[in-house]
């Protein structure tokens, strides 16, 4: 225990209350506590900042925002940072770009209406995404996203419309399609 903090702790206790052996134990673990604290405010104050943070601090970031931790300590640093510096409005042009970054240059339709934000991923022709996996864009919209609005994100299906204009008849439809699940993957241009 260092002398000074237990010193000052006294000093702020009334003269009488000292005359008690309890309270110059209770004044000696306070002050132990206090040392503890003054050693710690240091380290306490780097983890305050993005880039002075320690390596515990930095994990518990990367869980937080699930950022993979790579590279050194100062390269995880700035990864965190750069989180927030590129957290910009969600707009139908900027979800439209995470969903082309995402899922191989996918497009998407965005509607926000009636309190919900509807995502619907339309896969490129040509590329067979039949089983998406939305975990990583859900979470990048959620933290984006206004509070108020409900977030759901579809896959895109062909639909009987789709099929009427791209195939002239069913023969051809047949012709071209070997299973249902081929036509209800069809993608137009």
């Amino acid at each position: 225990m260092s002398e000074a903090s237990y010193q000052r702790m006294r000093g702020y206790q009334p003269p009488y209350w000292l005359e008690y052996p309890e309270m110059q134990v209770i004044l000696g673990a306070q002050g132990e506590v206090v040392d503890e604290l003054e050693e710690g405010r240091g380290e306490m104050m780097l983890d305050a900042f993005i880039l002075s943070m320690s390596e515990d601090r930095c994990e518990e970031w990367e869980k937080w925002l699930k950022l993979p931790p790579n590279g050194t300590l100062q390269d995880r640093r700035l990864a965190v940072l750069n989180f927030f510096n590129h957290i910009n409005k969600l707009t139908r042009s900027s979800i439209k770009t995470l969903v082309a970054q995402f899922y191989d240059g996918a497009r998407a339709t965005v509607d926000a209406s009636d309190y919900r934000l509807l995502v619907v991923v339309k896969p490129r022709p040509g590329n067979d995404m039949v089983d998406l996996d939305f975990s990583l864009l859900q979470g990048q919209l959620e933290i984006r996203k206004p509070c108020h609005l409900t977030l759901e994100i579809k896959r895109w299906y062909c639909t009987w419309g789709d099929i009427k204009n791209n195939f002239s008849s069913w023969q051809n439809l047949k012709d071209r399609m070997a299973a249902w699940q081929n036509v209800k993957n069809f993608i137009p241009d």
